[in-house]
């Protein structure tokens, strides 16, 4: 299972090409404008690898071929519609003469005119710096790393005593890729979650964040960033396409679903956007308080291209300012300034149905004492939870019973913790040879007993969010491989591919776990080029060449 974010997405069940990356041209660096598909060939009947939102960096690799630009994407050899496409020019702090502050909230365009598109959008009383002469009715701005422009009536007169500001620190507000290189063309090394702090180890270059990455220097986006209180700490967000309404919602393009380790396959045709001109005028009237209608967004801007900071819940009561802009109304919010789209507040609170009688307490009723598990089995902690299970308890594993029975499932303890299972599986009879995971070890014979495993799984369905017995995503058939084999793996792949040693593609042994479209989707190898893995619910689980997707990692786990 993998966690989605907007940055990567791609398609499991359409990748059949084997990518072999060619020599890379001298070309800038181009960014998205709009949200478009990233494909496999130079035509809309290409199968699609990804969506990039608009500010997203790919790195192109030769010249346009009838609309179509060739570019490298994830290390793999792509396509991209050349008209929702901008090359970008990197600024550091070098160029810098001076710095602004924003009086207002403003877009950063690539050009001296309210016609080019925008970068992003700078906000009341973040500094920037200036990189030189005022070109009619814009000055240029060093934006994140990025040449960029902002109308200078909404700037404060340059200061040329005041060093730019540097940024230390980022704090991922969503989960967030980490990359080699300056660009999503480059690997992904890892995921920021919500709440990380890292180091920002340098200037932004190019709209990409330099940070200290466990010891490693890496870099995240700063497309969808903005500066705290403290103007040294951004804060680093994935961004969510929203569309007829702005409430609350977990999908968006180059995204993972939270939970799945397949991703949604993104639209085939690449949406035109027109970007606005100028931010709406506000207005301010008296403050008041204020309900949420529905369960809504809380924006850091005035648009649902402005990055949410969190989601509150209908009813929910909050302090309009009094200021609104278009459609959207300003709120304190943890003692900053927010907004929320105006159609989802009120005047009044809602009626609230009756809280449903909370559900009485399982009871013990049922055995008490030592059981085995006859089978790798599924553990929840709680008699209701639904899959994916918390863990998996290898079979032939002693657990203790505590005597609490419900909904076919017996409470227990195992390792200190307790769990839930379904009572059929927990037998009265000990193995004769009892190799339980409280005591195996990592070896040869664990490595075969997994493969064992999984192979006998082929044919089988391809569930989201499985952990069997009957059917598997390809995280929980991996855990439950190894399971089998008396080893404990994480249930996603996030976790998984740092679960083991990681290996190189040509060092690959029977049983290492390879990784594919930046860790989202795992699979076992098995020799001879191969792997066993649940691929998706059209093929179910199946042997397929490793070749048959990008690889990402390979992590040794016995």
């Amino acid at each position: 299972m993998a966690i989605t974010s907007t940055l990567v997405a791609g398609s499991l069940a359409t990748a059949s090409l084997v990518f072999a990356p060619l020599a890379q041209a001298d070309y800038s660096p181009l960014a998205a404008t709009a949200t478009v598909n990233v494909r496999q060939g130079p035509d809309t009947s290409s199968s699609v690898l990804a969506t990039l939102s608009s500010g997203d960096t790919v790195t192109q690799r030769g010249a346009e071929q009838d609309g179509w630009l060739p570019i490298t994407y994830n290390g793999a050899n792509a396509w991209i519609q050349a008209q929702y496409v901008a090359s970008t020019t990197a600024a550091t702090q070098k160029d810098q003469i001076s710095t602004a502050e924003l009086t207002a909230d403003a877009y950063v365009r690539t050009a001296a005119n309210a016609n080019a598109w925008v970068l992003g959008t700078a906000h009341t009383g973040d500094k920037v710096g200036i990189t030189g002469q005022a070109s009619g009715d814009y000055t240029p701005v060093n934006f994140y790393g990025r040449a960029g422009w902002i109308a200078t009536k909404l700037l404060s007169a340059a200061d040329a005593s005041v060093t730019s500001i540097k940024i230390t620190t980022a704090i991922s507000s969503d989960y967030l890729w980490v990359r080699g290189g300056e660009s999503t063309a480059a690997q992904s090394i890892g995921m920021l979650y919500p709440g990380d702090r890292v180091d920002v180890t340098g200037d932004p270059v190019g709209g990409w964040v330099p940070i200290n990455f466990n010891g490693k220097t890496a870099f995240v986006a700063a497309n969808y960033s903005r500066y705290l209180t403290d103007p040294t700490v951004v804060t680093l967000s994935t961004k969510t396409d929203v569309t007829n309404k702005d409430t609350a919602t977990s999908t968006g393009t180059d995204s993972s679903t939270a939970g799945g380790s397949t991703a949604t396959t993104p639209t085939t045709t690449a949406p035109t956007t027109t970007a606005p001109t100028t931010p709406p005028a506000t207005t301010q009237a008296a403050a008041s308080t204020k309900y949420t209608t529905a369960d809504v967004n809380v924006r850091v801007g005035p648009g649902i291209d402005q990055q949410s900071v969190t989601v509150l819940k209908e009813n929910s009561q909050v302090a309009a300012t009094g200021k609104t802009s278009g459609d959207w109304t300003e709120v304190s919010y943890d003692g900053a300034s927010r907004w929320i789209s105006s159609q989802y507040l009120s005047d009044t609170k809602q009626a609230e149905a009756p809280a449903p009688a909370p559900a009485p307490d399982p009871t013990p009723a049922g055995p008490t004492g030592s059981r085995w598990t006859t089978a790798a089995l599924n553990a929840y902690g709680s008699s209701t939870q639904p899959k994916p299970a918390t863990t998996v308890v290898p079979e032939g594993t002693q657990v203790e019973l505590t005597g609490k029975q419900a909904d076919g499932r017996s409470e227990y303890t195992w390792n200190g913790t307790t769990y839930w299972s379904a009572t059929e599986y927990l037998g009265t009879n000990a193995p004769a040879t009892n190799t339980s995971a409280n005591t195996a070890k990592p070896g040869a014979n664990a490595v075969e007993t997994a493969i064992n495993f999984a192979m006998s799984k082929l044919g089988g369905p391809y569930v989201w969010g499985g952990t069997g017995p009957v059917g598997y995503d390809c995280s929980g058939l991996m855990q439950a491989a190894y399971a089998a084999a008396g080893v404990t793996l994480p249930r996603v792949t996030w976790d998984q591919v740092n679960a083991g040693k990681q290996v190189s593609v040509g060092d690959l042994q029977p049983g290492d776990l390879v990784f594919f479209y930046d860790n989202g989707h795992v699979g076992m190898y098995i020799g001879n080029g191969n792997i066993v893995n649940a691929l998706n619910e059209d093929a179910g689980i199946v042997v397929t060449p490793i070749s048959y997707m990008p690889i990402s990692a390979a992590v040794r786990i016995a």
